[in-house]
């Protein structure tokens, strides 16, 4: 799993201003991570505990905090999250705190 900042990026696959923002981005030794409009966004699991709310994320071979994020950019496309497939879904409605 990531643990430095990174930069999240949704935009479609073969979308040349993204490629060359990620190879920018690259160059200059930012981490980032590229989802594009196909890919499926898989919720692990939610973390809430003292008032922080905290999520892990993964897509194709890729898992992240959404507390890693510090910025995202919308290119194009659209980004699927999927909560239906998470482990903690049952969990999720049943849980007093999350209602």
């Amino acid at each position: 799993m990531c643990s430095s900042k990174l930069v999240l990026i949704g935009s479609e696959d073969n979308d040349m201003t993204t490629t060359l923002v990620c190879r920018w981005l690259d160059f200059m030794g930012h981490k980032f991570i590229r989802l594009n409009d196909e890919d499926s966004l898989l919720v692990k699991s939610v973390t809430i505990s003292n008032k922080i709310t905290d999520f892990i994320l993964r897509s194709k071979n890729q898992e992240f905090k959404l507390s890693d994020i510090y910025s995202f950019w919308f290119r194009r496309g659209g980004l699927k999250i999927d909560f239906r497939h998470s482990v903690f879904y049952e969990d999720l409605r049943a849980n007093k705190e999350t209602k």
